[in-house]
């Protein structure tokens, strides 16, 4: 057993010793597991430190023969992940093991030595019940809920339900945040999560229509607000209101919690909070990432 940190190519890693690294570790966040980062990031690497018992995924890509990592699609939060608290030394030397010259990344919020730039995350720790959890949510957020509530009726959806939803409502209103890429990782995210017991697809219904879904991923300690959407009717009777308090009347009174996956914008963060959500910021580390190579490698 060593104590240094190594760097494992993509297929050198033992896959059910990292897994069992992710269920294990105190940050325990879904986005680590292999099936999704095999999905988001195909050629992923890894440093491993102590036999797995911390690791660090590498989302490696190359273009032009320039190899850099680069934070996945639909990934939040990865960087360091270990079975026991982790100190300022050991986060530290993951990072000066990095092994490419290039790369931004996104570590999780436990990584909190990295010298990172911190980013908002917003997270509602579900360990009380229903109503002091409701006590705590504000005037507006009650208000939108119990407008439209009688009119709305909440349901369960399978993936390809949820997925065939999103294509629809981007065919009909073209969000440009939904692009073929953002689509297809999706999908596959969408369906390996339904395959591995992670998911919950969940709808808000008026007249008998689905007007807002969205999906979560449920793992660890963590229910993930991951994807949400709706359509005009569905911002019109703020069915998202809605599915969120759902969600929270599902889950209270357990050791899980809510996260909300944060937003740098203010309307939408303001939404996160109106239900009691609390700050837990992650981190943005970068290095060589000048804007002519950004832009070479992204063309």
């Amino acid at each position: 057993m060593s104590n240094t940190i190594i760097h494992l190519k993509h297929n050198e890693i033992d896959k059910q010793k990292w897994n069992n690294t992710i269920a294990k570790s105190v940050n325990c966040m879904p986005y680590a597991l292999s099936w999704w980062l095999d999905i988001v990031s195909p050629k992923w690497e890894a440093l491993i430190y102590n036999d797995y018992h911390a690791v660090m995924p590498l989302p490696k890509k190359k273009k032009f023969g320039i190899s850099y990592l680069i934070q996945p699609y639909l990934t939040q939060q990865l960087g360091i992940f270990s079975i026991s608290e982790m100190g300022k030394t050991i986060q530290q030397q993951f990072i000066k093991a990095i092994p490419y010259k290039s790369y931004t990344l996104k570590c999780n919020y436990a990584n909190n030595h990295v010298k990172g730039k911190q980013v908002v995350n917003s997270v509602l720790h579900l360990n009380n019940t229903y109503n002091n959890i409701l006590s705590n949510y504000s005037t507006n957020t009650k208000r939108n809920i119990s407008k439209f509530s009688s009119q709305l009726t909440f349901n369960t959806i399978g993936a390809q339900q949820f997925i065939n939803q999103v294509k629809q409502w981007n065919t009909q209103t073209p969000r440009s945040y939904i692009t073929p890429d953002i689509l297809n990782y999706l999908t596959l995210l969408a369906n390996a999560a339904q395959e591995n017991n992670a998911s919950l697809f969940l709808a808000a219904n008026y007249n008998n229509n689905i007007v807002a879904t969205v999906m979560c991923v449920v793992y660890g300690k963590r229910v993930v607000y991951l994807f949400p959407q709706s359509n005009d009717v569905g911002l019109k009777t703020k069915a998202m209101f809605y599915i969120v308090d759902k969600i929270i009347q599902q889950y209270a009174e357990t050791d899980m919690f809510l996260d909300f996956e944060g937003s740098q914008i203010e309307t939408i963060q303001r939404f996160y909070s109106g239900f009691g959500a609390i700050i837990q910021p992650y981190y943005i580390i970068s290095r060589l990432r000048p804007q002519c190579i950004v832009n070479l490698i992204h063309k």
